[in-house]
């Protein structure tokens, strides 16, 4: 380009959201999963899948949980995209876990672990009619058979294997990362 020429400003715009874009191939969970967090996992995997086709995303999961439905939409993206790193950093639990699993590539830092567990319903001071509640235990019974395949296609191990890690008795089943590792379901992050 010519000193007296000037750029256009698509060609700005464009520069502008590729330098950005580089700040945010690295993004990480929120505490608890929202809409918000679907959204922005969307506009970066949207944005990579159009002008960078060839290069991978880290996604950071570190947290407790939240919204099961933005959760499930969020991996329904990341396995449309298929060029997701997941990056497991402390504790990965529930909704956290699951959208970690789903990645088409996995990894675990040495302190990391997953937690996994029966799904459940925060009821509050909620009175309940009989179908009210057949429909919240309906929707607990969905939530965690998607989590139990979302883990068992991730690490190879039956739906059977995975139901008895989250029915352990426990409130959550802590899978340390060198436990990830040796089941083939992580690497080590280097």
């Amino acid at each position: 380009m010519t000193s007296d020429e000037k750029p256009k400003l698509k060609d700005l715009v464009h520069e502008q959201i590729a330098s950005e874009y580089e700040l945010f191939r690295r993004v990480t969970l929120p505490d608890e999963i929202d809409h918000n967090s679907y959204v922005i996992l969307n506009d970066v995997l949207s944005y990579a899948s159009k002008f960078h086709r060839y290069e991978r995303v880290q996604l950071w999961c570190n947290g407790g949980g939240g919204s099961t439905s933005d959760a499930r939409a969020m991996m329904d993206i990341i396995r449309k995209h298929g060029k997701v790193d997941g990056i497991l950093c402390g504790v990965a639990a529930s909704c956290h876990g699951m959208i970690w699993a789903a990645c088409d590539v996995r990894y675990a830092t040495p302190l990391a672990a997953l937690g996994v567990h029966e799904a459940s319903l925060d009821f509050g001071s909620d009175t309940l009619t009989t179908s009210e509640l057949r429909q919240r235990l309906a929707m607990l019974h969905d939530a965690d058979e998607v989590a139990l395949h979302v883990y068992a296609n991730a690490s190879g191990l039956s739906v059977e294997w995975w139901r008895e890690q989250s029915h352990a008795g426990i409130a959550v089943n802590l899978m340390s990362a060198p436990r990830l590792v040796a089941m083939g379901m992580a690497a080590w992050y280097e």
